[in-house]
């Protein structure tokens, strides 16, 4: 009598279609869930990183007051931020300029420094490139940029509030401003050093007609003037009317550290709050340059005093500008 013969299946070692399909939309729901977590967590990172910056400029600042008894000021077109390089770890840095005179894009010690990328200047969260290329007198330079400006002037009241390149305003860095800790009345918990800002593209000509107000100043020519009645109409009847205003837009925003020359560099003014959507405005060499960041909700600022906080995007407007002025004896609302 014959035996039966039995065929066995192997036991099945692939997934179903069916089950592929549920543990990719698992896996996508998981990814899904982690990932702005993830984001945020890169996001406090960098936050922490901008926030050690500030503290490091505000004590450089603390440190250059020590040694020269006096604030930096503008003079010979260098920057502020130039002026404090041997106090940030950066004195073979500082050694190429002569800071008795302009410095020559041409000339090759300032190639070198100008084109040196400073960690301690840049915001971390900033995504634009440390370093442009850009266009001046016919020859083209490698620049590294900034994100940290000190505080100017508040920009409110009169245009010469809106010129660190004038004789007197009421911040902390102006033309000869020469002054010291101690004649900041309003106290340097109450006053601003250094806020940060996004910088620009540098020479690249904005691809519409509305640029990103965050990184492109509104020019308006050579109408000095018109700096303050442009930046009221704005804030009473919203930013349309200061872009309107514009008769170009200039895209050379906190493009270097070291140069003052014709742009003003890393010198910031107070007139509009962190991240206003009205744009940068600039007539001649004079800009109000408003402190923005891609910090969700508001910038990182060091005050006189050294300490950081974060200024959020709906601070009481009184308050932000009371902090640009040193000896403005404001009496500020409750935040």
């Amino acid at each position: 009598m014959s035996t039966p013969v039995t065929f066995r299946h192997p036991p099945r070692q692939a997934f179903t279609l069916v089950e592929l399909l549920v543990v990719i939309a698992i896996i996508g729901i998981l990814v899904a869930l982690l990932l702005p977590a993830v984001q945020a967590a890169r996001e406090s990172a960098r936050r922490s990183q901008c926030v050690n910056n500030l503290k490091q400029l505000g004590l450089a600042l603390h440190n250059y007051e020590s040694t020269n008894k006096v604030l930096p000021s503008l003079h010979n077109y260098f920057t502020p931020t130039a002026t404090l390089l041997p106090y940030c770890e950066q004195s073979q840095l500082a050694d190429l300029f002569d800071f008795t005179e302009n410095p020559t894009s041409s000339d090759p010690r300032v190639i070198q420094a100008a084109a040196t990328v400073i960690p301690m200047f840049l915001c971390p969260s900033d995504s634009e490139p440390a370093t442009h290329q850009v266009e001046e007198s016919g020859a083209t330079y490698e620049w590294a940029g900034a994100n940290y400006g000190i505080n100017g002037s508040s920009g409110v009241g009169t245009s010469q509030n809106c010129d660190p390149f004038g004789s007197k305003t009421d911040g902390l860095c102006y033309v000869d401003s020469k002054l010291r800790m101690a004649r900041v009345s309003d106290g340097l918990s109450n006053t601003l050093a250094f806020t940060e800002s996004l910088r620009g593209p540098c020479d690249e000509a904005p691809s519409d007609t509305t640029p990103d107000v965050q990184r492109y100043v509104a020019t308006l020519g050579l109408a000095v003037d018109s700096l303050i009645p442009t930046a009221d109409s704005a804030e009473l009847n919203g930013p349309d009317s200061a872009i309107s205003a514009a008769s170009a837009w200039n895209s050379m925003r906190f493009c270097n550290w070291f140069k003052m020359d014709r742009i003003p560099g890393t010198i910031m003014v107070g007139r509009f709050p962190p991240n206003s959507a009205i744009p940068d405005l600039g007539a001649r060499r004079i800009r109000i340059q408003a402190a923005r960041s891609n910090h969700p909700g508001g910038v990182n600022a060091c005050f006189a005093d050294g300490s950081v906080r974060f200024a959020s995007d709906d601070t009481n407007y009184l308050v932000w500008q009371s902090y640009w002025t040193r000896a403005g004896g404001e009496v500020l609302p409750a935040e």
